[in-house]
């Protein structure tokens, strides 16, 4: 089994031996930026410019954890987010109290 990200959001799992598409996995709200599979395959990470990092059952599909960094869609964030039309421009609050992906 092989993993490819797209900029639709989805995680392909791809059989190698056929070149096909055996599931696609949704649930990141932006394009899937690196994905990694376990030492035994079992399971598959994703992270992507949502500033999420998703676990995956590898076998099933079903999203085991999903965790968020500094993001609006974060209630726990308490910075100031980039607006639509400059997505690097941010600032990070030295109070914020999570610990996580600021891109």
């Amino acid at each position: 089994m092989m993993a490819a990200s797209c900029r639709d959001g989805k995680v392909y799992l791809v059989d190698v031996a056929t070149a096909q598409v055996q599931r696609a996995l949704t649930g990141h709200s932006s394009r899937v930026r690196s994905v990694h599979f376990n030492a035994d395959g079992t399971r598959l990470a994703s992270g992507s410019w949502d500033k999420a990092v998703k676990v995956w059952d590898a076998s099933t599909g079903a999203c085991l954890w999903t965790l968020k960094g500094h993001s609006e869609d974060n209630p726990e964030c308490l910075c100031q987010h980039p607006s639509e039309e400059n997505d690097y421009e941010y600032t990070a609050n030295p109070e914020c109290p999570v610990k996580g992906h600021a891109r």
